[in-house]
Order: C-alpha cells, then sequence, then structure tokens
C-alpha cells in the first residue's frame, strides 16, 4: 500500500485578520482562523491519518501537512474542504441569530465564498525531503493562478471593511453610526458576545489597545475598577489626562481619575510582527517525516511560550502560528519582549540553537484606524528580512500626529545588542532636561553637514549641547560616549544615526517611566 502526503492549507492569515477596525474584531479573526485549522486537524485525525504538521494538539497554523494511504487521500481533501467550509457556516448562523438578525441566502453565499482554501496531493517519493518539495511547488503553482469564487451581488453598498461584499448589516447596536458591514464582518463584531453566553466566559480579557495600556499603568487595587470598564470608558480617562476635558462621563469615571491619573502613561503603543528566518528552507532540509515532526513540535512548543510571555508583559498575542507571531504591546515593553522572544527561539535545539526572527514595529496612538497600521507592520517586517541574506533583523516606524516617521532598519545583532541600543538611547534622552530641544538642534546640525563630519567632529558638537542639557555635569562624558559608541555601532551611518535619533527622541518623551511607587505592591 502505498502513502500520499497532503498539503492543506486555510488562508490568507491577513484575509481572516486584516480587515478591522477594533482590537476584538482582530483577535476573533485570529481565533475564527485557529479554530478551523483544529478542525481541519481533528477531521484528519478522525480519519486516519498522521498530522505531520502541526504535531501539537493545540497549535493552529493554518498550513497542515498530513500523510494518509494514497487510494484516501484525495477523498480526504475534498471532504476536508467542505467540513471547514460548513464549520464557518454553522458559526455565522448562531452568531447571528443570537444578535436576534435572521440569517439569509446572502449571508450564507457571502460566507461560502469567504474562504481561501487550497491542497495538493503528492504521492510519497521514497523520501519525506523529495516529497515535501514536491507539494511546495504544486502549492505555490496553484496559488500563483489566483483562482477565486464569483459571487453574484445586486450594486448596493460595500461593506466598510470587505469590500468585496456588499454591507448587509446597516442597524444594529454593536455598528458605529453610518457604518455597514458584510456577513463576516459582523459575525466577527459580535463573536465575542455570542461565545460568552456559549461558554460562559470571555475570549479576550482585554477588549481594547486603551483598555491593554490602562492595565499596564494602573496599580494591582485599582483592577477590580478596570473590570467595571467599557471600551469607550477606557479612551475617556486618556481624554481626560491629555486633553483635561471629555464627553460625558459618569460620576464612577471621574472617581476612577481622580484616584488613578497620576498613573495613566502614554495613548501610543507598539504592534510586533514577528517571523522565523528560513524556517520554510529548514523543512525542506529534513530528511524523515520524524525529523519534520520533530522541527514541527519545538516550533509549536516556541509558540505556546511566546503567547505566555507577551501576556505576561500585559501585551496581547493576536497570532501564535508556530514561529509566526502578531502582538500588541505598551511601549516600555517591547524591549523586555522582544529580546526574551529572541533568546527563546535561539535555544531550539532542532534549529542547531541558532534559530533568528525578524520583526517589523510600528508605533502608533491607540486611536489610529487598525487596518492601515497591520499594513504597514507587515511591509515592515518584510523591509527587516530584506536587510540581507540572514536577515535577523528589525524596522521600525512611528506615526507620530506630523506623519510616519522613517523606518530604521538594523540586524538585532548578538544578544540584540543592536535593538538595545535603542533602548540605550532612550535612557540617554530621558535624563536630559531639555532632551526635546537637545536633540533637534543636534539632528538640525548634522543634516547640514553630515557629508563632511568626522567622529572627532560628531564628539566635539555632541559634548556641548549636552553641557547645556545634562542635569549634573558628571553626566556628560557618560553620555558622549554612550552617543559616539552608538555612532560606531551603526558603523558610522549618518543617516541611520540620525533615524535613531529621531525616534529615540520621540520615545524619551511619550514612553511611560515607571514610577517607584507603582512597583510597590498596593
Amino acid at each position: 500500500m502505498h502513502n500520499s502526503f497532503i498539503l492543506f492549507t486555510i488562508g490568507s492569515v491577513q484575509q481572516f485578520i486584516e480587515p478591522s477596525r477594533k482590537l476584538k474584531d482582530l483577535y476573533v479573526g485570529s481565533y475564527l482562523l485557529s479554530h478551523l485549522a483544529i478542525k481541519t486537524k481533528n477531521f484528519f485525525e478522525n480519519n486516519n491519518a498522521t498530522i505531520i504538521i502541526p504535531t501539537s494538539p493545540t497549535d493552529a497554523p493554518n498550513r497542515l501537512v498530513v500523510s494518509c494511504a494514497s487510494e484516501k487521500a484525495l477523498v480526504l481533501a475534498k471532504e476536508a474542504e467542505n467540513v471547514i467550509q460548513q464549520e464557518l457556516i454553522t458559526i455565522g448562523k448562531a452568531v447571528i441569530e443570537y444578535t436576534q438578525e435572521n440569517f439569509t441566502v446572502e449571508m450564507e453565499e457571502q460566507l461560502k465564498s469567504f474562504l481561501d482554501i487550497h491542497w495538493v496531493i503528492e504521492q510519497e517519493q521514497g523520501d519525506f525531503q523529495t516529497t515535501y518539495k514536491n507539494l511546495l511547488q504544486q502549492m505555490h503553482r496553484i496559488k500563483h493562478t489566483r483562482t477565486f469564487v464569483q459571487i453574484n451581488e445586486k450594486a448596493a453598498r460595500k461593506c466598510d471593511l470587505y469590500e468585496q461584499y456588499n454591507g448587509l448589516f446597516k442597524q444594529h447596536s454593536s455598528l458605529k453610526e453610518n457604518e455597514t458591514l458584510s456577513a463576516i464582518a459582523f459575525i466577527k463584531r459580535n463573536f465575542d458576545r455570542w461565545f460568552k453566553s456559549e461558554n460562559k466566559e470571555p475570549l479576550l480579557n482585554v477588549s481594547s489597545v486603551a483598555y491593554m495600556l490602562l492595565k499596564s499603568y494602573l496599580p494591582q487595587k485599582a483592577e477590580r475598577s478596570l473590570l467595571e470598564l467599557k471600551d469607550e470608558h477606557s479612551e475617556l480617562l486618556f481624554n481626560l489626562k491629555y486633553q483635561k476635558t471629555a464627553l460625558v462621563v459618569d460620576e464612577n469615571i471621574h472617581q476612577l481619575y481622580e484616584e488613578y491619573g497620576e498613573y495613566i502613561g502614554s495613548p501610543y503603543y507598539a504592534i510586533v510582527k514577528l517571523d522565523g528566518d528560513g524556517i520554510g528552507t529548514k523543512y525542506q532540509e529534513v530528511n524523515t517525516m520524524q525529523q519534520a515532526k520533530g522541527l514541527s513540535r519545538a516550533i509549536s512548543d516556541f509558540s505556546k511560550k511566546a503567547k505566555k510571555m507577551i501576556e505576561e508583559q500585559e501585551g496581547i498575542c493576536i497570532f501564535a502560528g508556530g514561529e509566526d507571531i502578531l502582538a500588541f504591546l505598551p511601549i516600555h515593553q517591547i524591549f523586555q519582549v522582544l529580546p526574551a522572544l529572541i533568546k527563546e527561539f535561539g535555544q531550539i535545539k532542532e534549529l542547531n540553537s541558532k534559530g533568528t526572527l525578524s520583526a517589523g514595529i510600528i508605533i502608533s496612538h491607540f486611536m489610529t484606524p487598525l487596518k492601515p497600521l497591520l499594513k504597514e507592520v507587515e511591509r515592515l517586517e518584510s523591509y527587516a528580512k530584506a536587510i540581507d541574506d540572514e536577515k535577523a533583523a528589525f524596522s521600525m516606524s512611528i506615526i507620530k500626529r506630523s506623519g510616519l516617521t522613517t523606518p530604521i532598519r538594523m540586524k538585532f545583532g548578538e544578544d540584540c545588542q543592536n535593538f538595545n541600543l535603542l533602548k540605550k538611547l532612550v535612557d540617554a534622552l530621558q535624563q536630559q532636561q531639555n532632551s526635546n530641544s537637545f536633540v533637534h538642534k543636534l539632528i538640525a546640525t548634522l543634516s547640514e553637514i553630515k557629508d563632511v563630519i568626522t567622529e572627532d567632529m560628531l564628539t566635539l558638537l555632541i559634548r556641548k549641547q549636552l553641557k547645556n542639557s545634562v542635569v549634573e555635569e558628571q553626566l556628560v562624558e557618560q553620555q558622549v560616549s554612550t552617543f559616539i559608541s552608538i555612532y560606531r555601532q551603526v558603523n558610522k551611518e549618518m543617516d541611520v544615526f540620525l533615524q535613531l535619533l529621531e525616534q529615540s527622541t520621540f520615545l524619551a518623551r511619550t514612553m511611560w517611566e515607571e514610577k517607584q511607587e507603582v512597583n510597590v505592591n498596593v
């Protein structure tokens, strides 16, 4: 009896999560994708197929590799596709009817056309490596044919999030004013309420970015008050802090602000997208199915640890499918979380303890629409990976009120030393009395003479500027040394140095500085 391998994909990840207006929409998209992947995995296992990737019972990347008897492969692949299609329709119908809306034929048609499912079958060629490479080549050809399901809808206003579909929901309490949503967008918006009614617990404990930030800023004694907050009230607390005004707010919000307003930090946060470097190539290099399972198991274990590490630092892990991670973090946590994740990934024995990650990082105000931010962080991750063949790099941009900064792109460096340069620079700038003025003057001067400046000239210029800014004179030489060390580590590339200065200045001004009294267990 001959065996065949099936490569089965559900996607894409961007299709599920990118068209999102709220954090809950985003998280639900990720959850649905993971749920459908687990459903697919269970289907194959229940039909006596062997799961090769992923090996973990709970890990759910949107790509599966399974082995089964050749005579069953085609039937199983077709049935798996039907099972997943029907699962989405079943969930969608339940959510929509839970909101007291009728589930119509138009809604079902939209859901039928939503999933982008592809699968290929390859008979075992004697060794796993050859068979797996053939599977990938077949899948590559299929995905580049740009197949699609035609859906015939009448001319009407389109969905605000999924523009390929008509908006079928125009009036509902979950919609914003003048918002119009398609079936899939409406399901994502209301899924958490239905989920809570079915499971008696919330899908997501942190319901908004503003709430995430408040949880990271406020002391433990405020936890009970936070649990009672609605999304809009979380945002109002920031309005009271930074605009000294807010619309109609009940007395409880004012009281919460009076008690804890001093703890509220920056309204800016970070979206981080991480991806393992060359993992696809690593799978193609393994010789046996057992080696592929071992690699899959190791990466699945990392995924679980990564989710826990992010959440322990008050962040939200939106997606962790193998080595592919999307997370939201308070700014002050990125310098703890990223080095820890990179260290953990670098210890995977199946990658010869040499695994590396690349990252895109976008920093923005929590009121900035999510959709363009997700596209930008995707672009930044790709930009980071394009640095050279070895990758292991990060690229970061900041969306300020004045616009998007020029992205910095650097190798992480051994033990994340280059990424830690950024934190080192921020720490140095936070010791200035007038850090904004100091750096703006320095950037302006350096921009004019960047083509002719030498290290000695830069040292004299920084020392002169620092003497007018540093509170304690003894810190001048220490900080001169810090700036020159950073200049050397960016290979004396003045453009990169200036970009670092610009972004570090913003972070020094907006990043929350932990107060000593917050660290006391209260």
